[in-house]
């Protein structure tokens, strides 16, 4: 093996530097009186910051946070010594709530994630110390702090370990290796947001703290530590350049983006605000972009290639190429091929220019040049990575030809653009051996290879490319290294590939924490390593249970805070409360401990709206509640109902507000505000109302008027991160407790394989005792499954096939709401015994058992992200009621007790997915229903509420008609028509039924 260095990950420990966390502040007590607000807004418009996450903190002023929001893109929170419920009226009464928030907070710690804020405003820093205020600050973010009558202003430095990813593949070179010696194998979330703001076929760059986006045609900018947004604008149709696979067309350094924008013209942004600064003149429509380390910008399009200095936009030389490809850079020259065997040519001319003046330094012929789109450049070096013929049938069936080119990359002589060496039998862990790259790493070129034991890394010294120096193996554990759509990635430490497998490239050692992974795309950028975090993008396929959306994944914080669950009780604690709950009412989230969504009270026979409640809440057509309405935790802007003692309760879920409105005229009681946003409805228990909240705490609040009886901190610290445009717990608490024997059962978390897995809790509701409290840390991915669903050869060591990619999990929640099974409780597919906790993992359960005997699909309910959609079911006694989406249908199942079923769902075989067996409630259809009706359409069985109530059934439509059916036969006995429904977003007592819809809206429906 040849000497390399100790790693640095090994030596430094953590995302920043002593020198970092050293940084001097002189804080002094603040002076006397009040602070101007206008005085205040004036330093905040003075920071180099202008969107992200800004906090505050001291006293609260509701109209200067509104201003702050005003002036910029920011997330503004205040931590208050003091009250802070008028202020969040004022916000909520100007649909600012959720945007703006607020909390009571008199600890000496932040409650926030390392490296999380984009601008801290401390009016009182009496009790913080310089080490916390740096350590939620993010690199390059500013500090305020008042000081008497004037502003003391710093900058947070950038530590030296971070390294930046400033257009594709890196760097001009092309060689996708980041510089980045704080990334490590993730442990925790940062930021999350939606998947429809930025889709799977994005490109992301990222510079001075910041990300830009390049999707369908628009420029986004966020930040890079928190992923909130900071500006958008358009960009030119890349449709109309003609190009077969467009590559990225951003690039950015320091303050400044560069793009074509829509107009046509290529223009340098700044970078803070989206303002255009710069034209550059006659650049035409380039489809490569690339920014030298000098700050020469080439663009390249069909004409030829063209220099331009970055700063001045001053043009310093041109050459017609027509139609160039596989640009890349270095050694003070820019290398390009011209002929493509997509046009037909036959061979390609490399040739290679002075990057000064454009001149030709040598043209050389190389026959498979035309069939090349991406190298990297290294060590005096191209390495080409060759692709098959685009006329692979003319030419690649022929055994001869085949023979001739079967080689996967070339390595030419920079300097002279002579060929060195052809390597064949390279190995591929992307897209079934499609893509066949190459890294330059510490003076060594890397490929992917085969050894007897799987795919592995060949390490090739540059005077010898024809045998590799060394072969190690590489982390393919459980994925046999191939079938992603993306390839791999290096830092300075780590091969990263497949489900964030990493191999440590100096300690040979491999990995892994599938919290996620990468994305396909025609860019090939599955993840991008930069400022000491993995980001990586949403993904249309389901290889194991996976938390989805644009993400950044960071390490472990270091050190991580003790975990503590304390309890708070409130001015309500202890005190008794007349609130009485009877058999016809529905106290929880789909009725009860089974979450059966069937009720024994009876229906109302017609489905006229008695009366309308709409509450005012965000204006989701601008800003960032925009992107709230994507958020796959909530249901919609309200939650499900809940309904008991005449009352019915709802959670205004982005403002984080429970109401509670009469239930015979509609008319608000009372409304308490959470600490963060609230994704379901609460439960309802010995005149209490229990409620998760993505705050990471449990409330207990008394059900009559609101008032806090406790709360707990399910949650192990009190740590926000960035989700969906607002902050939130590491592991945030999920809405809907589930009350089961006179036991409250909570769930918190993202993933399990984050933050230290998903937190389980059962508590005593009178008084908030914790009973127990347990981790969901396993969805079991490198455990054995039990035969016949382990597909691994049993003969062939190393080389064990992933059963999650095997059996196509369509059905299985990395997390999930806590129910009932049998006797124990469930979370997504663990068990907990319900008086001990002690827990099993049950990954081929596709079925929960409730208490008629009914096998209900673990699917029954809409929560949490499931790249298959699942029909919703409902159940009362032994008959369950729900659709089978493929075959667009309708139906009633009924179990026989003591009957066999199989309740083991894990794989879809061919012949089953023919058969439309697709979900769980399709198996139960085809098992045997007692009757089946036509649905209207596969859209029409993906209803978007479903109830049994008593001998009727309640069928909500996604597109809003609604029916009231007969369970015995399924004909329908009434019909309405509304906006759509939330999502599950039903409930009913005697006689009535309340249903919330997508638009806001609380309904009560009845026969009058």
């Amino acid at each position: 093996m040849l000497a390399i260095p100790k790693s640095p990950h090994q030596r430094v420990r953590g995302w920043l530097p002593a020198a970092c966390l050293a940084l001097v502040l002189i804080i002094a007590t603040t002076a006397s009186g009040a602070v101007s607000t206008a005085d205040t807004l004036q330093a905040v418009v003075q920071s180099p910051a202008q969107g992200g996450l800004c906090v505050m903190i001291g006293p609260v002023d509701a109209a200067l946070a509104r201003d702050i929001a005003g002036r910029g893109s920011f997330l503004v929170h205040t931590l208050a010594d003091g009250e802070v419920e008028t202020a969040r009226m004022a916000w909520h009464a100007e649909r600012l709530g959720g945007r703006l928030t607020a909390e009571t907070w008199r600890e000496r710690h932040l409650p926030f994630m390392d490296n999380l804020v984009s601008l801290l405003v401390v009016l009182d820093a009496q009790r913080m110390e310089a080490a916390e205020l740096q350590r939620v600050l993010r690199p390059g973010g500013e500090l305020l702090i008042r000081e008497g009558t004037a502003w003391k202003r710093s900058v947070k430095p950038r530590p030296g370990s971070l390294d930046e990813w400033s257009q594709w593949r890196h760097g001009p070179d092309r060689n996708a290796v980041s510089r980045d010696s704080a990334v490590n194998v993730p442990k925790r979330v940062q930021w999350l947001f939606s998947s429809t703001v930025v889709l799977e076929a994005a490109d992301m760059v990222t510079a001075n703290g910041r990300v830009f986006i390049q999707d369908r045609d628009t420029l986004l900018a966020r930040d890079a530590f928190n992923g909130l947004p900071l500006w958008s604008a358009k960009l030119f149709p890349a449709k109309e350049l003609g190009i077969r696979k467009p590559p990225a067309l951003i690039v950015a350094r320091d303050e400044r983006v560069y793009g074509l924008m829509a107009d046509g013209k290529f223009r340098g942004l700044d970078a803070a605000s989206g303002r255009p600064v710069l034209e550059f003149v006659g650049a035409g429509t380039p489809a490569t972009v690339m920014l030298l380390d000098d700050g020469k910008l080439i663009l390249v399009d069909d004409a030829g290639l063209r220099c331009y200095d970055s700063a001045t936009a001053k043009v310093l030389w041109r050459e017609a190429v027509p139609k160039a490809h596989t640009i890349t850079a270095g050694g003070g020259r820019v290398y390009c091929i011209e002929g493509d065997d997509h046009d037909g040519a036959k061979t390609g001319t490399l040739s290679a220019r002075d990057v000064a003046t454009g001149a030709l330094a040598w043209q050389k012929q190389h026959e498979w040049a035309c069939r090349t789109d991406l190298a990297s450049y290294g060590e005096n070096r191209i390495v080409f990575e060759v692709r098959r013929p685009a006329n692979w049938q003319e030419t690649w069936l022929n055994k001869d030809r085949r023979k001739l080119d079967d080689f996967q990359l070339a390595v030419v002589d920079a300097r002279t653009g002579a060929e060195q060496q052809r390597l064949f039998g390279v190995g591929s862990s992307a897209r079934h051996g499609e893509f066949c790259t190459a890294f330059w790493h510490k003076g060594q070129l890397l490929t992917e290879t085969r050894t007897p034991n799987g795919f592995g890394i060949a390490a090739y010294n540059p005077e010898n490319l024809a045998n590799p120096a060394e072969k190690f193996q590489a982390n393919y554990a459980g994925d046999r290294g191939w079938g992603h759509c993306y390839p791999p990635v290096l830092t300075e430490n780590f091969y990263i590939n497949g489900q964030l497998h990493f191999t440590d490239l100096y300690a040979r050692t491999q990995s892994a924490n599938s919290i996620t992974r990468g994305a396909c795309h025609v860019l090939r950028s599955g993840y991008v390593p930069a400022n000491g975090m993995i980001y990586t993008f949403p993904k249309h396929c389901v290889c194991f249970p996976m938390l989805n959306g644009n993400i950044a994944l960071a390490p472990e914080a270091a050190p991580a805070p003790p975990e503590n669950h304390p309890l708070e009780p409130g001015p309500a604690f202890g005190t008794k409360v007349d609130f009485a709950v009877s058999p016809d009412d529905w106290p929880m989230f789909r009725h009860d401990e089974f979450r059966t969504a069937g009720t024994i009270a009876a229906a109302p026979t017609k489905l006229n709206v008695r009366w309308s409640t709409e509450f005012t809440g965000p204006d989701y057509k601008r800003g960032l509640a925009a992107e709230w309405t994507d958020n796959p935790w909530t249901a919609g802007p309200l939650s499900a109902p809940v309904v008991a003692g005449g009352t019915v309760f709802v959670a205004q879920c982005d403002t984080h507000r429970l109401i509670a409105v009469d239930a015979a005229t509609g008319k608000e009681r009372w409304h308490f505000t959470a600490g963060g946003r609230l994704d379901g409805p609460p439960a309802l228990h010995g005149g209490l109302a229990l409620l998760g909240c993505r705050d990471g705490w449990l409330y207990a609040l008394r059900a009559s008027d609101g008032a806090l009886a406790w709360r707990r901190r399910i949650a192990p610290d009190d740590r926000r991160i960035s989700t969906y445009g607002q902050l939130e717990s590491a592991l945030p608490c999920a809405g809907a407790v589930l009350v089961s024997r006179g036991l409250a059962y909570v769930s918190a978390g993202l993933h399990p394989n984050s933050d230290g897995g998903v937190r389980v809790a059962c508590v005593r509701p009178e008084n908030g005792e914790l009973v127990w409290l347990k981790k969901f840390d396993d969805l079991g991915m490198d455990s054995p499954w039990p035969e016949p669903f382990d597909p691994r050869p049993k003969d062939k060591a190393g080389m064990a096939s992933d059963p999650w990619r095997t059996i196509r999990p369509q059905e299985y929640r990395h997390f999930d709401l806590p129910v009932r099974d049998g006797d124990a409780i469930a979370v997504s597919r663990c068990t907990f015994d319900a008086q001990t906790g002690a827990q099993t993992l049950r990954k081929t359960s596709g079925y929960y058992e409730t208490a008629g005997g009914a096998k209900l699909p673990r699917t029954a309910w809409r929560y949490t992200d499931v790249q298959s959609r699942s029909p919703l079911a409902a159940s009362l006694d032994a008959s369950v009621f729900s659709t089978s989406p493929r075959k667009a249908a309708l139906f009633r199942a009924d179990f026989t007790p003591g009957a066999k079923f199989e309740g083991d769902w894990v794989e879809v075989k061919q012949e089953q997915f023919k058969a439309g067996l697709t979900h769980t409630a399709s198996r139960l259809h085809a098992s045997g229903a007692k009757w089946s009706l036509p649905a209207g359409s596969e859209t029409a069985s993906y209803p978007r509420a479903l109830m049994v109530l008593n001998d009727r059934l309640f069928f909500a439509e996604p597109g809003g008609n609604v029916t009231l059916r007969d369970t015995a036969d399924g004909r329908e006995l009434a019909r309405a028509k509304f906006e759509p429904l939330a999502w599950d977003g039903a409930a009913a007592t005697s006689g009535k039924i309340f249903v919330t819809t997508s638009t806001g809206r609380l309904l009560c429906l009845a026969n009058e």
